[in-house]
């Protein structure tokens, strides 16, 4: 619960706070520009930078990236109390080709682990529908904005999992205004170069 409501708080200043927190997850231009988002092992890296100053005050001993877990597996994070419990993190992109598999088959073998009680967090970073979100197999329309795909993926959890795993989608995507200001940049280098 601690961690969760720590993940929505800083959620809820993503689109708000006035240093941008959206562009960290993204590589900039020499003007300072988001021009493509960063691989997702470096958002996962950043996400665990920012937030763990803010778990430490709850007594959460310490927030690993790659965790092993069971069956050479890694947890994206892995969060540890001094209790001995554990809360495994699965982060992807949007549009990484496992969105719609992974809270099943990664995160909930990682939440299987005894300390962890089968809880866990499955954390998506959506870049926007300029990056194409993959098909989900039932001919479903893909969603098109941040809270559309945080229910699709609640939704397809079983109904065993809902009160255990948890879905949170932070919106990362870049405002219009820098799509357009960007792409009048690379147009007017290509008819100079």
């Amino acid at each position: 619960a601690i961690v969760l409501e720590e993940v929505e708080r800083y959620k809820a200043t993503l689109r708000t706070g006035s240093e941008m927190p959206w562009k960290r997850f993204w590589n900039t231009d020499g003007y300072g520009a988001a021009t493509e988002p960063q691989i997702e092992n470096e958002d996962r890296d950043r996400l665990l930078e920012l937030l763990r100053p803010r778990f430490e005050r709850y007594g959460i001993a310490a927030g690993l990236p790659e965790a092993r877990r069971g069956e050479n597996t890694r947890a994206d994070i892995l969060l540890l109390s001094h209790a001995g419990n554990n809360l495994p993190i699965e982060a992807k992109r949007h549009y990484n080709a496992e969105l719609w598999t992974a809270a099943i088959s990664q995160l909930a073998g990682y939440a299987s682990d005894a300390q962890a009680c089968g809880f866990g967090i499955y954390l998506v970073f959506w870049f926007g529908t300029e990056f194409r979100t993959p098909s989900r197999g039932d001919c479903a329309d893909v969603p098109e904005s941040p809270e559309a795909l945080e229910e699709m993926l609640t939704d397809d959890l079983p109904f065993e999992m809902k009160d255990k795993l948890t879905v949170v989608v932070l919106d990362v995507s870049r405002p219009d205004s820098m799509i357009a200001a960007t792409e009048k940049r690379r147009k007017k280098r290509r008819r100079l170069g």
